[in-house]
């Protein structure tokens, strides 16, 4: 009847009726209990697949176990719901994005808290006009997807596998942003803003990065700045400070001398995020699953001979 993937068909048919596929999948699901409880639910990388791929399979595992025709029409509703859970996106999360900032992680709503999940990639957030922002979703050097998104209008748009929507502006908290002023004799006087691994080349070639923020050095000493300059093969890194201009590198050794100005918390925004997909497959699923027990239930017994 299959012709040539009549073999796999069979074998298929064997794997799902054999005696130990049910006790395999249910081990299965037990192991990716343990992983989330263990790591924490939604931590393990591959707690997903623990859940999911045994929960995919346990209805047609069921639906070629049952010998009636209501009890199959019933796990083929289980099935379909079940695959239509995969794709239907869920309640969506929060996610916090920072411009310039990376993130790879959101809060996931769950019963008792949030929890942080990975999302499969690092989200890149970047100023786009007054009312957009551009962001990114990669792994690597691979891109998964990108996205203009308003936080005016409130839309939602895609992001790879991800649908995202504003939800609100935050204010800033940890720092992000330095700004630095560079001297030096006979050359104009450049304001820089950096944020944390940037590197801008001043007018002689002298390249500055930015290696790390501190809201309070030392606890005590205020907000400060790691700076990395290199000019030619001479290369030196120097704290900056706001508040303590005789701690810091301002007449070290060099052609330019460099005065921290401010560092800054740019403010964030938090985001709605969730799997994009359609939920009417999961909903057909579980009608299928609802007619199937409305109708056992309504059926009158048989009456005894």
């Amino acid at each position: 009847m299959f012709g040539p993937f009549s073999g796999f068909a069979a074998a298929v048919w064997q794997v799902l009726t054999g005696r130990r596929t049910l006790f395999v999948l249910l081990l299965w699901l037990a192991v990716g209990a343990v992983v989330g409880v263990v790591a924490g639910p939604g931590e393990h990388p591959a707690e997903g697949v623990l859940m999911h791929v045994p929960a995919l399979l346990l209805p047609f595992v069921w639906l070629a176990r049952i010998a009636t025709g209501v009890g199959r029409f019933w796990a083929a509703g289980a099935a379909v719901a079940l695959v239509g859970t995969l794709f239907a996106g869920g309640e969506p999360g929060r996610l916090t994005v920072q411009p310039g900032a990376e993130t790879e992680r959101y809060l996931r709503p769950s019963i008792s808290r949030p929890i942080s999940t990975h999302l499969g990639g690092i989200v890149r957030m970047q100023a786009d006009d007054e009312s957009h922002i551009a962001l990114s979703l990669g792994a690597g050097t691979k891109e998964q997807g990108t996205a203009r998104l308003s936080f005016v209008d409130g839309r939602e748009v895609r992001l790879g596998t991800w649908a995202v929507r504003h939800r609100r502006s935050l204010p800033g908290e940890s720092p992000n942003l330095a700004r630095v002023r560079a001297l030096a004799a006979g050359q104009t006087p450049q304001n820089l803003t950096l944020r944390p691994g940037q590197s801008v080349t001043l007018a002689d070639g002298t390249a500055v990065s930015l290696v790390e923020l501190a809201a309070d050095f030392g606890q005590g000493l205020g907000p400060a700045a790691q700076l990395e300059i290199r000019q030619g093969e001479t290369r030196r890194t120097d704290w900056f400070f706001v508040d303590g201009p005789d701690l810091d590198a301002r007449l070290g050794r060099g052609t330019w001398r460099f005065e921290l100005a401010g560092v800054d918390a740019a403010p964030a925004l938090e985001l709605d995020v969730h799997r994009a997909g359609n939920p009417w497959i999961a909903v057909a699923g579980w009608g299928l699953m609802a007619l199937v027990m409305l109708a056992l239930a309504t059926r009158r017994p048989t009456e005894a001979a």
